[in-house]
């Protein structure tokens, strides 16, 4: 199957909602000032969206690629928390965790709070990743109340009370559009990237389902399962990973054709503290 490649029409709206003024009053940032935070994850759009949600917050962020690059890093400098991904390649954030914990206790070091970050099922990997010494896990995707809640309950150190989902306030004058997706301003310059990086993606993604490629069908839909502020996409990926995981290629290929649609129809609007 050829499929020819156009690239996806983003359109941003800049319209002007008499509830921005509202919006950017009532919200809460969130903070965790003067934290210094490693953030382990092969996937690079992942690690943005991370790093720019944690910088936000007035942390100092740190990256590495591989669970082997968290584990050197680890040892060459001091980090109040480590956010680990579980899925990488040559070391994955268990074992990488297991080294961690080793090191801390050979050293005789305080023990640094690991918190591991998955798009699996909880039911799948909760025992391994207790059992490897994280101290807990996020789910995939991660938001930055979700995000700042564990890693203040971790540190046990509470500067801000995060704001409630049912808090947030809601501006009144939003497009009607399936295709529309809501982010703070601060992801202007990195989402239209990201979007058109992962729809890019969808030749691969496409080719492997008609192969029934089952290893890299999963792979691949584990990559869009990260990424927070596109629950549509996120949603679709779950379902083609769990349709290729249990042989439905016919539906594996219907979900990938709907995701396409939507990463190639999708409208971004930007409001500032939308999220925080």
């Amino acid at each position: 199957m050829v499929r020819h490649l156009r690239s996806p029409e983003i359109v941003e709206y800049h319209e002007s909602f008499e509830s921005t003024k509202d919006l950017r009053s009532a919200t809460n940032r969130l903070y965790l000032p003067k934290l210094h935070i490693l953030i382990a994850d092969d996937e690079p759009d992942n690690q943005l969206m991370l790093q720019l949600m944690l910088e936000k917050m007035g942390a100092t962020v740190s990256l590495a690629e591989t669970g082997k690059a968290a584990v050197e890093q680890f040892l060459a400098n001091s980090f109040d928390i480590i956010l680990m991904d579980i899925q990488m390649p040559n070391m994955n954030g268990c074992v990488a965790t297991q080294l961690i914990r080793e090191s801390e206790n050979k050293r005789n070091l305080k023990r640094t709070p690991i918190l591991v970050q998955t798009a699996l099922s909880l039911r799948d990997i909760y025992h391994q990743c207790i059992e490897s010494g994280c101290d807990d896990i996020l789910i995939k995707p991660i938001y930055p109340q979700q995000l700042h809640s564990k890693i203040v309950e971790s540190l046990k150190c509470s500067k801000e009370k995060p704001m409630m989902a049912s808090e947030k306030p809601k501006p009144t004058h939003i497009a009607e559009t399936d295709f529309l997706v809501i982010l703070d301003s601060s992801y202007r310059d990195v989402m239209p990237g990201i979007i058109e990086r992962k729809y890019k993606q969808m030749d691969a993604l496409h080719g492997f389902i008609e192969q029934k490629n089952v290893k890299e069908t999963i792979s691949l839909t584990h990559q869009y399962m990260g990424l927070r502020g596109l629950k549509e996409v996120n949603l679709l990926a779950q379902r083609i990973n769990t349709s290729a995981q249990q042989g439905k290629w016919k539906l594996a290929d219907d979900l990938a054709h709907e995701m396409d649609h939507f990463l190639k129809n999708i409208k971004l609007q930007y409001i500032d503290g939308w999220e925080y």
